[in-house]
């Protein structure tokens, strides 16, 4: 009943659609993947799905600042110059042409419907969050890379001194010894440089780049914490304070091994004693973000 031509065409065309979408999602729940570039693979998925339906014109006016925006629905082509594949079109004709009239608008609606489903999943603010592959290591360590002004002035509120932050950018590109294969390997490492006084040499630069790799572009990331929070806070477990859950959260993000083999720091074992422990919730603030600092280095 469906091994027949029509079905075999609907497989074809959708066989190279899917392998892409697939491919595209993979990423995004792999922990293993550069988080600065994520986005530009989302975005050459939406690219390659509306380039098969739009006209060449108006997909060349296409910014990528208005992506999440453009109403690419005005500006489908004709039915006979849709792009539907290679195999599509070399099976083609082992149907009859009213057929193939009709497949053909059914994967034209396909394909809408997806580039809206796409375009429905880029954040609204694509654009700036697009720009975070200026701080992967071929692009920081470049003596040609980009003006990040806007990224700065966007994200003002996490930089204690937003011009330090400039400068200290345009001095990256003097880092070398360090791998530049993975984002956050290289601003781990940068995060260990210190001046002769002891301190952070770039401080600055970091308390903006730091922030910003740990945003969850990873479902697989996003999905594990909460999984991990219901089963720390449970129904029976209710009224364990936030500050708890999120202490109890690091503990078991570091000790993803044997906790006997952890090795805490000296800075963490000065921070362990009675005056600190025993204190305010402000001084566990203190306390967890002193822990955090501790892990980036």
């Amino acid at each position: 009943m469906f091994s027949n031509n029509e079905n075999k065409l609907y497989l074809y065309f959708l066989l190279e659609i899917i392998k892409k979408v697939n491919k595209v999602n993979t990423l995004f729940q792999s922990d293993q993947v550069d988080p600065s570039r994520l986005l530009d693979d989302l975005y050459d998925l939406f690219y390659s799905v509306i380039s098969r339906i739009v006209t060449p014109s108006h997909l060349s006016k296409m910014k990528q600042t208005d992506v999440a925006h453009f109403d690419f629905k005005q500006y489908i082509m004709p039915l006979p110059c849709v792009q539907f594949g290679y195999e599509f079109n070399k099976y083609s004709s082992t149907v009859s042409s009213n057929i193939l009239k009709e497949i053909q608008q059914n994967c034209l609606n396909y394909l809408v419907r997806l580039g809206e489903e796409i375009q429905q999943r880029l954040p609204a603010n694509f654009s700036l969050l697009q720009k975070l592959n200026s701080f992967s290591p071929s692009v920081a360590t470049s003596s040609n890379k980009p003006d990040i002004t806007d990224i700065i002035m966007h994200f003002e509120k996490i930089c204690s001194d937003p011009a330090e932050v400039l400068s200290k950018w345009n001095l990256v590109q003097n880092i070398s010894g360090f791998s530049t294969d993975s984002t956050e390997t290289f601003w781990s490492h940068v995060n260990t440089i210190k001046n002769s006084a002891g301190d952070k040499r770039y401080q600055h630069i970091l308390e903006l780049v730091l922030p910003l790799l740990c945003i969850p572009f990873s479902n697989a990331a996003v999905e594990r914490s909460f999984s991990v929070m219901n089963i720390i806070k449970s129904k029976i477990r209710n009224r364990m304070s936030i500050l708890t859950t999120d202490a109890i959260l690091r503990v078991r993000y570091v000790c993803q091994n044997e906790c006997h083999k952890f090795s805490p720091t000296k800075k963490m074992l000065d921070k362990f004693c009675s005056e600190v422990v025993y204190n305010t919730e402000e001084t566990n603030c203190e306390i967890l973000d002193s822990f955090n600092e501790t892990l980036l280095e």
